[in-house]
């Protein structure tokens, strides 16, 4: 994540959760783990979906963060036995249900060319779901796959969070 995507991050949060907008994402590193430690920071509600079993946790870091999560009635899900060590292909895999949680949207903050976020997104579309994409530097290689959805009209750009809290859950 770079300082942007941080930026992006403090400055949707606290309109998403006035909106009482549920934030889904995937624990990881980066947009996911500011996004949940925002979110908790402001009041909301959040949902971790892991790639991995409940007792393996990917990043390790974010065992208080974890804590955290449950704690302030949020919820950590995984489809996976407890003990499942995550895989390159269980990433991927659990990004069909970060963005099947949704209601109404995904919202991609920040995305390499072949990132996780851009799975998400695709995987969004085939479910019927709003892509929102927030719009990046052109010399960003963290904003190349946000302005690749953009440029091919995959997402719709996004700048406020206004633009997007008409809906009731959004995945970052």
């Amino acid at each position: 994540m770079s300082r942007y995507g941080q930026e992006v991050v403090a400055k949707f949060m606290p309109d998403l959760v006035a909106n009482k907008i549920t934030i889904i994402s995937g624990f990881m590193y980066g947009v996911d783990t500011e996004s949940h430690q925002k979110c908790l920071e402001f009041g909301g509600r959040t949902v971790a979906v892991l790639g991995g079993g409940l007792n393996i946790l990917v990043p390790p870091e974010n065992d208080d963060l974890y804590s955290q999560i449950l704690n302030n009635g949020g919820l950590v899900i995984s489809e996976y036995k407890n003990n499942f060590q995550p895989t390159l292909w269980s990433f991927p895999q659990r990004n069909r249900i970060v963005a099947g949680l949704s209601t109404l949207g995904v919202l991609v903050v920040e995305a390499g060319i072949k990132s996780g976020s851009l799975i998400t997104a695709r995987m969004g579309r085939e479910q019927g779901k709003k892509i929102y994409v927030i719009p990046g530097q052109i010399t960003s290689s963290t904003a190349e796959g946000t302005n690749y959805l953009i440029k091919n009209d995959l997402g719709e750009m996004v700048t406020l969070a206004d633009d997007i809290s008409k809906n009731k859950i959004i995945n970052l």
